[in-house]
């Protein structure tokens, strides 16, 4: 097998929609699918390949880097459907990084607002350049850091959700 230091899970797939308002169940499998089911199947397949490689202690560079829309932590109802895949992905990251840790892998979260990229055409500005991201990742990588917001949107929210969650919930909800 070949040496896997650094995983990257960039899998999106970002469809418009609630909970109430869709007819039927598809496109919400489709999200679960890539997004969630995607994750497991990357942490299955390359989890204890990273372990591996996290078991060159002091020297490891070994990790898992989970890309997460900021409404991972708090639901944006025109988005709702797919907010609520990446909560899901949101707590398996946790989950994994409880199981990654003794190998000495760093699981890191990045979590942004909306992307310079097709599936966030017809989202209002400001967004998040996908060099960004990248140069996020590395940074969080040097540093140590295990979750990380980029761009404005990411901040603005990580910050009012510190102050009052629900006044977020509700705002993000009209």
């Amino acid at each position: 097998g070949g040496r896997v230091d650094i995983l990257i899970n960039t899998a999106e797939h970002v469809r418009a929609g609630g909970i109430i308002e869709r007819k039927g169940l598809t496109v919400a499998r489709e999200e679960i699918d890539v997004r969630y089911f995607g994750l497991m199947r990357l942490a299955q397949a390359f989890g204890p390949i990273l372990r591996a490689r996290g078991a060159d202690g002091a020297n490891s560079a070994a990790a898992f880097v989970n890309l997460l829309s900021v409404h991972a932590l708090m639901n944006l109802p025109a988005y709702g459907a797919f907010s609520a895949t990446e909560a899901a992905c949101l707590s398996a990251a946790q989950s994994l990084r409880a199981e990654l840790r003794p190998g000495g892998v760093k699981v890191v979260n990045l979590f942004f607002g909306p992307l310079e990229t097709e599936w966030y055409q017809t989202v209002p500005p400001p967004k998040v350049a996908p060099s960004a991201l990248a140069n996020a990742a590395v940074d969080a990588l040097r540093r140590g850091l295990e979750d990380v917001f980029v761009g404005d949107i990411a901040h603005d929210i990580r910050a009012r959700l510190a102050v009052n969650p629900k006044a977020v919930e509700r705002e993000l909800g009209s």
